[in-house]
């Protein structure tokens, strides 16, 4: 049954049972392993955050750059 035709108390009761048998897998897990996951997601965690900071890194860059082209246009027409 799709969840959009669940009731809110349905909806809650799967996302309560998703919550329980996730735990589950993780307690299954080996203690490696569950650091290994704890560090890959930490690893991809940075990667999105650094890959936020080059694109606004890069987008002041291009609005700098811009500046001084329209800086050097009003000298120009001086």
């Amino acid at each position: 049954m799709p969840r959009a035709r669940l009731t809110p108390e349905q909806q809650e009761a799967r996302r309560e049972q998703d919550r329980l048998r996730s735990a589950a897998r993780r307690n299954e897990m080996p203690a490696e392993q569950q650091e290994a996951r704890r560090e890959q997601n930490r690893l991809r965690s940075e990667a999105r955050r650094s890959a936020a900071t080059d694109a606004e890194r890069e987008q002041e860059r291009l609005r700098m750059e811009a500046r001084r082209a329209v800086a050097d246009d009003e000298q120009r027409d001086y």
